[in-house]
This record gives C-alpha cells, sequence and structure tokens, in this order.
C-alpha cells in the first residue's frame, strides 16, 4: 500500500531537478502541500507550472546560505503555519576517481560547516 501525505505540509530542498523532482512529483501525487527550494530559478519555475504549486510553495533558495534558509522557512512556516516533513535532496557533486584523496575527502564532508553537511543541520534548525 502507499504512504498519503493529505493535508500535509513537505518541504523538499533540491526540488526542481532530478531526486528533488521525482519526490515532489510523487508526494504531491498523494496529495502533500509540496514547498520546493531550489537555487535553479528556471527549474523550479518549471516544476511549480508542472505541478502547479502556488508561488508560495515554491522559493528560490541556495541551501549553503543560513540566511536564505531562514527566509524560506520564516516564508514556509508564516504561509502553511507547519511543516510535517523536510526532504533534502538538494547536494554538490564531487571528485568521483580519485582515491588519493579519500581523507581529505572524507574531513571535508565530515565537517558540519561545509556546503553540503552545513546546509542540512541550518533547515533542520530552522525548522525547529
Amino acid at each position: 500500500s502507499s504512504v498519503e501525505f493529505n493535508g500535509q505540509v513537505v518541504v523538499i530542498s533540491g526540488a526542481a531537478t532530478g531526486i528533488g523532482k521525482a519526490s515532489a512529483q510523487l508526494i504531491a501525487a498523494r496529495g502533500a502541500t509540496v514547498v520546493a527550494l531550489d537555487f535553479n530559478a528556471a527549474a523550479l519555475t518549471d516544476l511549480s507550472k508542472e505541478l502547479s504549486l502556488a508561488a508560495n510553495q515554491s522559493h528560490v533558495c541556495d541551501i549553503s546560505s543560513q540566511d536564505q534558509i531562514d527566509k524560506a522557512i520564516s516564508a514556509v512556516l508564516k504561509d502553511h503555519g507547519k511543516i510535517d516533513a523536510l526532504i533534502n535532496t538538494a547536494g554538490i557533486v564531487g571528485p568521483s576517481n580519485t582515491v588519493v584523496e579519500c581523507n581529505a575527502l572524507f574531513s571535508h564532508f565530515s565537517n558540519p560547516s561545509n556546503r553540503l553537511n552545513g546546509p542540512r543541520w541550518y533547515e533542520c534548525q530552522h525548522i525547529g
């Protein structure tokens, strides 16, 4: 059986493409009020048209910026009154074929202040 999201507000970062877009499509089809966050304004506009998202369901937001996250999450809470779920699919692509840099990469990606992990913390921190 499928999970239904009727009446739930689901915020998805990285929602305009890839896994985020597929998540937005599926969760919207299952009844959620999807709020899409992405730094790619053009792709976000396309997603908004495809899913018939209201203006307050689509926010251009670079999750590497605490300020942009704060503004987006504050707007979601003001407009929708709650956030039932947060799906973090935004990310960056790093080196894919360099074995020598493995320890440096681990240090980078395990540091909560870097571009990949820090924003996850920022999003969750602003939601509560």
